[in-house]
Order: C-alpha cells, then sequence, then structure tokens
C-alpha cells in the first residue's frame, strides 16, 4: 500500500481535502472528509471479496480516497465533483506512480460514482456505489428528510 500512503501525504490531496472540510465545515448532511473516504475503501474492500471480483486493494483504496477530492473544485468553481475529481486524481496518481490503465480504471470509476443506475448491477462501479452509499449514517442523521441521497427507492443493505 506504498503507493496510497503517497497518495494521503500528496500535497494536493491534502490541500483538497482541508479545502473540503473547511467548505463543509457548517453542513447538515453526511461530510466528505477522510473518514468518509477510508470507510467507503473498506466497505468496497469487503464488498468485492464478497462478490470474488478480482481487483488490488490498493487500486480500491486510491479510488476511495480520490472520489470526492473534487468536492473543493465544486464548491469554489461550480465543478461538479466527479469531473474535480477525475482530473486531481489522475494528476496525483501519475505523480506517486501508477500506471496509465490503473489511472484511466480509477478515473472511470470516479466519473460514474454519483448515478444510481449501478444500484442493481453486481459489477466494480456498483460495488462502489454502494461502498459509497453504505459508508453514510443515514438511519441516524437528523438531516435526513432533506437529503438527496435517501428516496422511497433507496433501500441499505448489508
Amino acid at each position: 500500500m506504498r503507493r496510497v500512503n503517497l497518495i494521503l501525504n500528496h500535497p494536493l490531496f491534502k490541500e483538497n481535502i482541508s479545502l473540503c472540510e473547511e467548505y463543509e465545515r457548517d453542513r447538515e448532511f453526511c461530510k466528505h472528509d477522510i473518514q468518509h473516504s477510508l470507510d467507503v475503501a473498506r466497505i468496497m474492500y469487503v464488498k468485492t471479496m464478497e462478490k470474488k471480483i478480482s481487483i488490488d486493494k490498493e487500486l480500491i483504496y486510491a479510488t476511495a480516497l480520490l472520489h470526492d477530492i473534487g468536492r473543493a473544485k465544486q464548491y469554489k468553481f461550480s465543478i461538479p465533483h466527479e469531473i474535480g475529481g477525475k482530473q486531481l486524481a489522475a494528476c496525483i496518481m501519475k505523480e506517486v506512480g501508477f500506471n496509465v490503465d490503473e489511472i484511466e480504471f480509477v478515473s472511470e470509476i470516479i466519473s460514474n460514482h454519483r448515478g444510481n443506475q449501478h444500484q442493481e448491477v453486481d459489477d466494480l462501479e456498483s460495488c462502489f456505489y454502494q461502498a459509497d452509499f453504505m459508508a453514510r449514517s443515514c438511519y441516524i442523521c437528523n438531516a435526513r428528510e432533506k437529503c438527496k441521497w435517501i428516496t422511497k427507492n433507496d433501500v441499505l443493505v448489508y
């Protein structure tokens, strides 16, 4: 997990995580902090093992750590965070030693992680979507009734 540690210590990663925390300080909904990203990674790792999907653990963690990194760009420049995140992730991943195929793989998941079109599919993007959803404490959230994530069709399946 050497490259994951390099991501965690990368100046661009640290800067954008800090900015996101600053922008979301008073947010009533879920925050997109390092804890959320680590929770997504751990849940996705378990889900891929359960479904026998072969993927390198380092790619799972890279994807999870970087999937919301574009939030700061969304707040500052109104760029959708999956687009800003894809750009930042590619830069960071290249600098810490991921190859082109790995960067494209992670970029694709980051680009598509917001849609629930993966909810019923049993593939890697579906695992990621579900992990992102399950990493939230919706069941105890005071803002649940106002949240865009929760609809009458959303069901948490653990």
